[in-house]
């Protein structure tokens, strides 16, 4: 593993910290924007659309549900807190570059977490 590195050895998901965006670069990356990409898990894979309003308020849409949350950034990560899932507590992941990825397979920049990787892009 380089040095440096983040992995998420259930999922494979090897992230160097030079791709790690900071929280200024995230805010500006996904505040007021949409954007589309997979949630890659151990025992399932779902694609997913999320929309952060200028307000940090987020609609989450997939096959399974459609929760609202709130979104901060902390320590140079993604925070989001959603009322009906994860027993209402707080989620931060950091968020990485991804230097193989596309617009056209929404996988420019991909979201870690202790059980997901997300692979997304920004839409609009």
């Amino acid at each position: 593993m380089p040095e440096n590195s983040t992995v998420n050895s259930t999922l494979g998901f090897e992230g160097a910290e030079s791709d790690r965006l900071t929280g200024l670069e995230v805010t500006e990356l996904l505040w007021g924007r949409r954007f589309e990409g997979s949630q890659n898990q151990e025992n399932m894979a779902y694609d997913f659309r999320e929309t952060i309003t200028t307000d940090a308020a987020i609609t989450d849409e997939n096959q399974y549900l459609r929760p609202t949350s709130t979104a901060s950034v902390e320590k140079d990560m993604l925070c989001t807190k959603f009322a009906d899932l994860f027993s209402g507590r707080e989620r931060c992941v950091p968020i990485y570059r991804n230097p193989r990825g596309t617009a056209a397979m929404n996988n420019e920049h991909v979201g870690l977490s202790a059980y997901a990787v997300m692979y997304f892009s920004v839409m609009e």
